[in-house]
This record gives C-alpha cells, sequence and structure tokens, in this order.
C-alpha cells in the first residue's frame, strides 16, 4: 500500500510532463488578389478554406495549422505549430507555395513573408 502511494504522485506528474512538450510557431504571409483589386470576403473565406484542405493533407498528431485572415486587408496569415523549428517552418513553407501553385482564376496569389526557422518555443 505504502509503495502504491509513492507510485501514484509520479504516474501523474510523469502524465503532465507528458503534455509539456517544446513548441515551435513558424509564420507565413500570403496575399490574394482578384485582377489586382482588393478581393471580397466571400473569396477571402473561400481561400482560407483552400489553404486548410491542402493542410490537411500534411496533418500529424503532434503539429497544428492555423490560418487567418487580417482584417481590411488582402493578406492571410499561415502558421504552423510543431514540437520541431525546422518542422514548423518546413511544413509552413510547404503548405504555402502548394497553396500558391493552385491555379483558380481570377484569384492570384503571392508569397509576402515565407516562414523562418523559430529561434524561441512558445511553450
Amino acid at each position: 500500500m505504502k509503495m502504491m502511494r509513492l507510485m501514484l504522485p509520479c504516474l501523474v506528474v510523469a502524465l503532465l510532463l507528458s503534455g509539456c512538450r517544446a513548441q515551435y510557431r513558424a509564420n507565413a504571409k500570403v496575399l490574394v488578389e482578384t485582377k489586382g483589386t482588393k478581393p471580397s470576403q466571400a473569396t477571402i473565406d473561400a481561400e482560407i478554406q483552400a489553404i486548410r484542405d491542402i493542410a490537411s493533407a500534411f496533418v500529424s498528431a503532434d503539429w497544428s495549422c492555423n490560418v487567418q485572415h487580417y482584417s481590411d486587408t488582402s493578406l492571410i496569415g499561415v502558421s504552423v505549430t510543431t514540437p520541431d523549428p525546422e518542422t514548423s517552418a518546413s511544413q509552413c513553407n510547404q503548405i504555402i507555395r502548394k497553396y500558391v501553385n493552385t491555379t483558380n482564376a481570377p484569384v492570384t496569389r503571392r508569397i509576402v513573408e515565407d516562414a523562418a526557422i523559430p529561434k524561441k518555443r512558445i511553450r
């Protein structure tokens, strides 16, 4: 019984620490235009969904992807979070490159900021 009392706190600490792995976030930005003009919100929403669909092909249990529209602009931000800084940047850049190479006239897409390898972990 005494052994069980000692093991339980150790087990709880081990379980808590296993969920505290370091995480690194890499960010990139893409500009979306429709014939040189700012796209409608419906177009932006469709483009965000297209990026999410592409990102879903890269899904892994230990990483996440976030896509956001910067209000009142034609910019879409993509961030990828993984336990490894190089993987975060690599996956983010692969997603945005695949996205900008998708043809969908009259929408044009351009990378304005590649994902750099993050220097600091976010947690």
